[in-house]
């Protein structure tokens, strides 16, 4: 089986590496503007993708494995539909 290499010039991010990418950036930035409040993540995903109305799994996939290195899980909402989780950020 022949190994591929990325083409010359050709840039690639490895996702296995932690990069402060724009979904964390979007995390931050809600956790900026919900002033301390837990936020769950429906909120992360209006700012990191502002023209959708309904999000793909594969996005929400997405923010999940962002919330997960810069927060962690507090609890869940009490009325919603799926009950979605509540995410406040990491302590340290």
């Amino acid at each position: 089986m022949a190994q591929t290499r990325p083409r010359k010039g050709y840039k690639f991010v490895i996702p296995s590496k932690t990069r402060m990418g724009r979904l964390r950036i979007a995390v931050r930035r809600c956790f900026i503007l919900s002033g301390g409040k837990p936020i769950c993540i429906a909120d992360v995903l209006s700012r990191a993708y502002p023209r959708f109305k309904r999000f793909p799994n594969g996005y929400r996939w997405s923010v999940r494995q962002a919330l997960l290195r810069d927060a962690e899980i507090i609890g869940r909402t009490r009325f919603g539909r799926g009950r979605p989780n509540l995410w406040a950020p990491k302590s340290g």
